[in-house]
Order: structure tokens, then C-alpha cells, then sequence
């Protein structure tokens, strides 16, 4: 029997997020200030403000992030999707490498996110998203921590390849 499940998830914008979005048009506002003030005149102003908008467009459109978790039979990959037109792979490995996955608000395991990682990956809509879940596996740099907010179908797929480390 083989298990493939998919499940998207959308990065809430948050305050760092709106405060790279101001910047970016603080930074437009300014080239358009020195444009218009600038000896080159509006011919060839009009080139570095074309570009310049395109660049902001490009620039707050990669603010705009996705998560996709991808479980096959025994493995999790975790992909971060920005605007929709790039795809980086954040995390992946073997329900084998699973030392613990359980709730982040679990207070019986709350002390298991406080130990010291080589990578920690937070693959969540926002950091304090209530359905989040944390998972401690054997990366390659060493012992990582992955959080995330995977549907019940994910967890059940995950409890059934290691029903002793996954905690519902």
C-alpha cells in the first residue's frame, strides 16, 4: 500500500513581513524622488523607474510564502513556495530519523523545543499558530527541529510508521 498526501499552507503576513513591504516602498518613493529632481531628465528616468518598479513588484510579491508538505509512505518533504514561482525544499527525511513529533502546546513535551539544534525550521503559517506541531529528527548537520502545522491525515500517515515518537 503506498500513502501519498499533500497539504498546502499559507504564511500569515506578519509585522516583519509589513516592515520589509515599507521599506521596499520607502526605497521606490526615493528613486522616484531622485528622478524627478535628478539632471538625467524624465527620458531616461523613466527606464530607471520602470525597472525600479518591476524590482519592487519582484521584490514584495517573494514576500508572499507557502508551505507544502508532501508525505510518502514513510518520508516528509517540506517545500517553502515563494509567490508562486520559485519551490526550495526546507526539510526532508524518514519517519526512521523521528526522535519525537507532538503538539507545541503539549506541556508534557514543551521541554523537548528548548534542547540544542543544529537547524530549526519553521514551516508554519505563524509562529503562534494554534494546530502547530514540532518534530525532532537526525538531519544531516546533526539533531534539527521542524516546525510545522500538518492536517490530521499527515499525522495519522506519520503515527502509522512511528507510533511510539508521533504524540496526537
Amino acid at each position: 500500500m503506498e500513502n501519498y498526501i499533500e497539504y498546502l499552507i499559507k504564511k500569515k503576513f506578519g509585522p516583519k513581513d509589513m516592515a520589509k513591504y515599507v521599506l521596499i516602498l520607502v526605497v521606490l518613493f526615493g528613486v522616484v524622488g531622485a528622478i524627478s529632481i535628478s539632471p538625467l531628465g524624465w527620458p531616461s528616468g523613466l527606464v530607471v523607474l520602470a525597472f525600479g518598479g518591476y524590482g519592487s513588484w519582484w521584490l514584495a510579491s517573494g514576500l508572499r510564502k507557502e508551505f507544502e508538505y508532501i508525505m510518502t509512505n514513510d518520508h516528509l518533504d517540506v517545500d517553502m513556495i515563494t509567490a508562486g514561482r520559485s519551490r526550495k525544499r526546507v526539510a526532508s527525511f524518514d519517519m526512521e530519523a523521528v526522535e519525537l513529533c507532538a503538539r507545541i502546546d503539549d506541556p508534557d513535551r514543551k521541554g523537548e523545543m528548548n534542547r540544542d539544534f543544529s537547524r530549526t525550521v519553521q514551516a508554519a503559517s505563524s509562529p503562534d499558530a494554534k494546530n502547530a506541531r514540532f518534530v525532532v529528527y537526525s538531519g544531516e548537520k546533526g539533531l534539527e527541529l521542524l516546525i510545522f502545522e500538518p492536517n490530521d491525515k499527515i499525522v495519522d500517515a506519520m503515527s502509522m510508521y512511528a507510533k511510539s515518537k508521533v504524540f496526537k
